[in-house]
């Protein structure tokens, strides 16, 4: 399935580079907080911090519209309730940290040269998880994210800027189809056009 993901992705983005070079095309890098939350019953239901950073592309279309896509590392951080070493027999594991390599697609609307609006699917594959994470609760997330993004860019010259809405739409619980644990969160980040 990852394999699958994986080269979707790089066809559609050789074909959509292909097209861009007579468009206009920007590379650059970008780093940023997250604040993130696992929504479900088994965990603490308050957004924690984390961070975001890694390479970005815009493809130009024409004048208002473009595309983005980006390759992030990205760390989500979260607290168990307290109930659920019960329910699923965890160890004791209480601090979750999961980093995901995260594959954002926006198709991004520029009304005016100042302001950027992005929206668009977001493909994530879990790359390690924290150690505690792994020693006490090695199968209780899956390997995969899908998320949908929508957010607000500042765009300064060479310089951007921007927030986003991460909204989960798979469940990452590899334990039970019972309940439902899905990453929800807002990034915020700075990044800056190389070339």
């Amino acid at each position: 399935m990852k394999k699958k993901i994986c080269i979707i992705i790089a066809v559609m983005l050789s074909l959509t580079a292909m097209n861009s070079y007579s468009q206009g095309f920007e590379i650059g890098a970008k780093i940023g907080a997250n604040m993130f939350k696992v929504d479900g019953k088994q965990f603490d239901q308050e957004y924690r911090l984390g961070y975001n950073l890694g390479a970005f592309a815009h493809i130009r279309l024409n004048d208002n519209w473009g595309i983005q896509p980006e390759l992030l590392w990205s760390n989500i951080n979260t607290k168990t309730a307290k109930d659920i070493d019960e329910v699923y027999n965890l160890g004791n594991l209480t601090e979750v940290s999961l980093n995901y390599l995260t594959i954002p697609i926006m198709a991004t609307y520029k009304p005016i040269p100042l302001i950027s609006f992005q929206s668009g699917p977001q493909f994530g594959i879990m790359t390690n998880s924290h150690k505690t994470t792994v020693m006490n609760g090695r199968d209780a997330f899956s390997s995969g994210d899908l998320s949908w993004i929508v957010g607000t860019q500042v765009n300064l010259g060479p310089l951007r800027g921007g927030v986003r809405y991460v909204i989960g739409l798979n469940n990452i619980n590899d334990l039970s189809e019972q309940e439902k644990w899905i990453n929800n969160g807002l990034q915020i980040y700075l990044g800056f056009v190389v070339l």
